[in-house]
């Protein structure tokens, strides 16, 4: 840049740069972690809040967001035989321009020509982008986890994983149980250090599916589902 303000991390990365127009995020609480299954996080869809989220530390499973309930998946029997993390950790982060202005203690802090606060460092969570994409159609997408980064520490954007697994009990002898999963999700391998995100549309009559199963439906090329998977740092 010709003139303006950049801040750096330990790692050499730019987490401010007054070149850009919009603020930063930050998290207030830090990431939050609840055993079970179904666990809620008082999220509302189309607010300013960023919701990321991952199985517990150290364990596998995957992550999908149910809307109607408002909870990760899990509820019932079904959900966890698909695969429902068994526990969730979440994270909110929010943007740094709902921060009241400082006034006393020592940080650094930048403002727009309107007064708002772009970015502060009185803060304690961030995050690092490690990868931004988009699943068109039915697609799976892995990510692995680089060198140097702690796998435990690893998020996806829980509004990118959304999805209902659906059940219609059969009537014998004519037709059988069907389970039904529309949307995305992502499964965390702990094992390998591997998130694979999915966006599928599966039908399974008779046999109860698992995250894995293949999706046998065409969801069409204008289905689109954008994800982003950081890791969280304070």
């Amino acid at each position: 840049m010709a003139y303006g303000i950049e801040v750096f991390n330990g790692a050499g990365r730019t987490i401010f740069s007054t070149e850009e127009l919009n603020p930063n995020y930050y998290s207030s609480a830090g990431p939050v972690s609840v055993n079970g299954y179904s666990v809620n996080p008082s999220y509302t869809i189309g607010s300013n809040t960023i919701l990321l989220a991952r199985p517990h530390s150290n364990a596998s499973g995957a992550i999908f967001y149910k809307p109607l309930t408002g909870a990760f998946g899990g509820s019932y029997y079904d959900e966890q035989y698909f695969g429902a993390a068994n526990g969730v950790k979440y994270v909110k982060f929010n943007p740094q321009s709902e921060i009241s202005r400082g006034t006393t203690g020592y940080a650094l802090e930048v403002f727009n020509t309107s007064g708002g606060l772009l970015f502060t460092s009185n803060t304690t969570y961030s995050f690092n982008i490690l990868s931004v994409g988009s699943a068109v159609g039915v697609m799976d997408i892995t990510f692995t986890c680089p060198a140097g980064v702690n796998f435990n520490n690893v998020y996806i954007t829980a509004i990118s994983c959304t999805g209902e697994l659906l059940y219609s009990a059969g009537v014998p002898p004519f037709s059988p149980d069907v389970w039904f999963y529309f949307g995305s999700l992502a499964y965390f391998n702990n094992s390998t250090g591997v998130i694979t995100f999915r966006q599928v549309n599966i039908i399974s009559g008779a046999v109860m599916p698992t995250w894995q199963t293949a999706s046998n439906y065409y969801a069409g090329t204008n289905a689109r589902r954008d994800y982003m998977i950081v890791e969280v740092v304070s």
